[in-house]
Order: structure tokens, then C-alpha cells, then sequence
């Protein structure tokens, strides 16, 4: 068997592998000592972390999808009903993280989901499209109006 030795620092610590087809042998000098480890199996098999994608809804818990509140190209303000998502008997709200647009929804209502599904995308957005600004003064001129005929 051949084996390959590479040096690199993790943390400040010397490390120095030795590479084998079957397996991979770990030494690791600390204060003028060194230890051999081998990984395990689950340890090379493990799925690499990646940080979170701020844009993804996921699910938080396994659970089913009772109310869909959105749909893609749907303009939503922060704390906007995206879903209600229900699991242990309980009914969660799910709400905008910001203002942006939906741009992907791949669940329906009834959909049953384990815990870390992607449910949808929001794209974060600072513009307002113009037809939501439209219909804001429109249900802002009605309830001015209310008001009016409230005080008459």
C-alpha cells in the first residue's frame, strides 16, 4: 500500500494524514506528542454542513400543509400569512421573514412533510410593485371613507 502524508493546520493544531485505499489514518501532534485515529465510517459519511439559505421556508417539524396563503410571484410584507402548517395537534402560523416576492411554491394544502423540506423560496426585495401600492391607497381611501360615515 502506498500512502500519501499532507501537513495542514486545523485550529493551530499540526495535522498530518496518511491517505490508504481502505482506510484513512488521522495523527495528530499536541505538545510534542502524537496520537493515530482512524475515522469512522459514519464520519465519512457524513453530509457536509452548508449555512442556511436565508431566501428558503423550511419546515421546522414534521407536519401537514392546512392553508396556503400564497402563490409564486405574490408580493409579501414582512409578517404576511405565507402558510399554516400544522403538526402535533397544533395549528403554526407561518409568516414573512421580510418583504419580498414568493418566487417558488412546491407544496400544496394536504401535503405531508418531515422535518427540513424546502415548502417555498421568498426573494427579498425593497421595491414595491406598483399594483400593491395601488391597492394599499385603495383600502386606505375605503377606510377613510368608513370613517367619515361613522362620524356623520
Amino acid at each position: 500500500m502506498e500512502e500519501k502524508k499532507q501537513e495542514t493546520t486545523l485550529d493551530n493544531t499540526p495535522l498530518i494524514t496518511d491517505s490508504a485505499e481502505d482506510y484513512q489514518i488521522l495523527t495528530v501532534a499536541e505538545q510534542g506528542r502524537k496520537y493515530k485515529t482512524t475515522f469512522t465510517k459514519k464520519f465519512e459519511n457524513r453530509i457536509p454542513w452548508t449555512p442556511p439559505n436565508p431566501e428558503e421556508v423550511k419546515s421546522f417539524i414534521p407536519g401537514t400543509i392546512h392553508k396556503l396563503s400564497v402563490h409564486a410571484g405574490d408580493y409579501v410584507r414582512k409578517n404576511d400569512e405565507l402558510l399554516v402548517f400544522e403538526a402535533m395537534k397544533m395549528y403554526n402560523v407561518i409568516r414573512a421573514p421580510y418583504n419580498g416576492i414568493v418566487h417558488e411554491v412546491r407544496i400544496k394544502e394536504g401535503d405531508r412533510l418531515p422535518k427540513g423540506v424546502v415548502m417555498l423560496t421568498v426573494r427579498p426585495t425593497n421595491e414595491t410593485p406598483k399594483s400593491v401600492k395601488r391597492k394599499a391607497k385603495n383600502v386606505k381611501r375605503k377606510a377613510k371613507n368608513i370613517k367619515r360615515k361613522a362620524t356623520k
